[in-house]
């Protein structure tokens, strides 16, 4: 991005210190001068270049934050914003749009399609709770979350999207029971290094793992995971595994459960139509099968 070409100013006008605006994003900052092709009119110009520089200063912040002391964060889906402003200035996170990113029009390929989950705990809040779109309540008695029996090594949910579909984001919410989430909350410890997975076949294994939790403990983990995961499937799986004679990190419940509330897929309903534009409207390229 070209910042500032001098082309006005004489051996009369031209200032010591330049103090340029230039509101882009880059890792280089270069100044460049030159006589090739040099006009007559520039009679002011000396014969050959020189750099005759003292000080070069560049001011802003690093990606992602600005303000005064450059500790405040961009808006949350927005690649990069103004330094002084706040305003987002590249892409915004696929599906949103706005200045500040802040509209999100996506529909929830979750919602209402076909479910499975293995060793459900109940028929009073079946597999199909976690794609009914409410979670208002986190706790199981409230109807809107679902169990797994106890004792077992592996635990699976998952959703059939009914169509191969890009997926871009998919929103976990763990059960709670309406407690305090902190390290003494035990649903903290089941939820512990769960697997997400989009794939065309209903083995989690053959497909894309969007997420495998592997850095998180009791005292870290969140109780809604939104993850965003760039794939292209039918299934969207959550699996967990306790299995017996492997050793698992500090805090992770001695078996597996899938205690979920609710899970969101967010992305287009066909392959065909491309990430960047909100509404899913707009076509791939026709040279392309599916988009990017």
């Amino acid at each position: 991005m070209l910042c500032y070409k001098d082309t006005n100013f004489t051996a009369a006008s031209i200032p010591p210190t330049m103090n340029i605006s230039c509101d882009v994003l880059g890792r280089f900052v270069i100044y460049y001068n030159s006589r090739k092709n040099l006009s007559p009119i520039n009679h002011d110009y000396s014969p050959k270049v020189f750099n005759n520089l003292c000080e070069v200063e560049v001011y802003g912040c690093p990606i992602g934050v600005y303000g005064a002391n450059c500790d405040i964060p961009c808006p949350r889906n927005c690649t990069y914003c103004n330094y002084i402003t706040g305003k987002c200035l590249g892409d915004c996170s696929l599906g949103y749009s706005g200045h500040s990113c802040e509209n999100y029009v996506r529909k929830n390929l979750a919602l209402h399609r076909p479910t499975t989950e293995l060793y459900p705990f109940s028929s009073k809040n079946p597999s199909g709770k976690l794609v009914d779109g409410m979670k208002s309540n986190l706790a199981y008695a409230g109807g809107q979350c679902t169990a797994t029996l106890e004792n077992k090594e592996i635990a699976m949910w998952r959703v059939d999207l009914e169509r191969i579909s890009q997926v871009e984001r998919i929103v976990v919410y763990a059960r709670t029971d309406n407690k305090k989430w902190d390290a003494n909350n035990g649903f903290r410890a089941r939820f512990l290094g769960f697997t997400v997975a989009v794939s065309n076949k209903t083995d989690h294994t053959d497909g894309t793992i969007c997420y495998h939790d592997k850095h998180h403990t009791i005292y870290t983990l969140p109780a809604v995971m939104d993850i965003t995961c760039v794939a292209v499937g039918r299934y969207v799986i959550f699996y967990n595994e306790r299995i017996n004679g492997l050793k698992y990190p500090k805090g992770y419940s001695p078996h597996a459960f899938v205690d979920l509330c609710e899970v969101e897929v967010y992305g287009c309903p066909s392959p065909q139509y491309g990430y960047k534009e909100p509404q899913c409207t707009l076509p791939c390229i026709f040279t392309c099968k599916e988009c990017e």
